[in-house]
């Protein structure tokens, strides 16, 4: 069975994680620690965050602002909190989408290096995560079926 791309991606993009699920309710060193790595980054209007192709710098959490991901050609919406990156974060693959900001934005910005160091102290957000993306695993397998 065919199934269009367009329809899969529309529902890839709209399972996105947002930083609250993620990191909300964490011990209080793990926040301490969560905030020496932050870095907050302003962007102006039609400025590209990140490109397709490029390799993963850092994970990217929008604060405020409007911006917008690109992938084949289509655009989708960015969530308030939703974080950008991840999964090419993790993989240590190019980032398979561009983001571009629509207003002028800010982001967190949490560097790749020191994500993973964080997570190799931090075993409940390796949990939290593993959680996320196995059920979004999940819902796509229960798509394409």
């Amino acid at each position: 069975m065919f199934i269009e791309r367009q329809k899969i991606s529309e529902h890839f993009f709209n399972n996105a994680l947002c930083a609250g699920d993620l990191f909300c309710g964490l011990p209080p060193e793990a926040e301490i620690s969560l905030l020496t790595i932050k870095r907050e980054k302003h962007f102006e209007k039609d400025e590209t965050i990140f490109a397709s192709g490029q390799m993963p710098c850092c994970i990217f959490i929008l604060l405020e602002g409007e911006a917008q991901i690109i992938y084949q050609g289509a655009t989708y919406s960015i969530k308030q909190n939703e974080i950008l990156g991840l999964t090419e974060t993790l993989s240590n693959l190019p980032y398979e989408i561009s983001v571009k900001t629509l207003t002028p934005c800010r982001f967190e910005c949490i560097r790749r290096d020191a994500f993973l160091a964080f997570l190799q102290t931090q075993p409940e957000i390796c949990f939290r995560l593993l959680q996320r993306l196995g059920a979004n695993l999940q819902k796509i397998y229960r798509f394409l079926r």
